[in-house]
């Protein structure tokens, strides 16, 4: 269990985003839904939603939340972690409520969760660049790669937005 929860902290990133993609797929070709609703209704129900609760449990119920602690070379116990563990927590029940609720609300979402993430993972690589400089520090290399994929995905957030805003054919419903 310990090894397969290992690898899950490792590829949370990439896991949601898949689940997205599935989801995707099922609304547009299942329910006919139009592309830019499916992918964004997926995106907030898996990639915010259903993640940010997950990373919330993960993140404050022992022994979950010391091996995330160890994995990023954290303390155990930090007041820190449970901060993200509660922005995360947050984001997931706005996520979930992006079922019910649409329109500015998705946007409110969208843009929060984009801003979240683009801050905390543009901090957190700066501070991985500075600390592999030494050599008591390790991180792995995957976690490096699911903190880059948020940046990168915040970074689509903001451009969907602003595109969105600029556009009248991408109008969110």
């Amino acid at each position: 269990m310990g090894k397969i929860l290992n690898k899950v902290i490792e590829h949370y990133s990439a896991i949601f985003l898949i689940a997205t993609i599935l989801s995707f797929l099922w609304m547009f070709f299942y329910f006919q839904k139009p592309p830019l609703e499916a992918f964004l209704q997926s995106f907030l129900t898996w990639s915010v939603g259903v993640r940010g609760i997950i990373a919330f449990v993960a993140n404050w119920i022992p022994p979950f939340c010391d091996m995330i602690a160890e994995a990023y070379g954290w303390p155990r116990g930090s007041s820190v972690q449970r901060e993200i563990a509660s922005a995360e927590g947050a984001f997931g029940i706005l996520g979930i409520l992006c079922n019910w609720v649409t329109g500015g609300f998705w946007i409110a979402t969208l843009l929060g969760v984009a801003i979240c993430w683009f801050l905390s993972e543009l901090k957190g690589l700066a501070t991985i660049k500075i600390r592999q400089k030494n050599p008591e520090y390790s991180m792995n290399s995957n976690l490096h790669l699911g903190m880059f994929l948020d940046f990168l995905t915040s970074i689509a957030i903001f451009a969907c937005l602003i595109f969105n805003h600029f556009s009248d054919n991408l109008y969110i419903s």
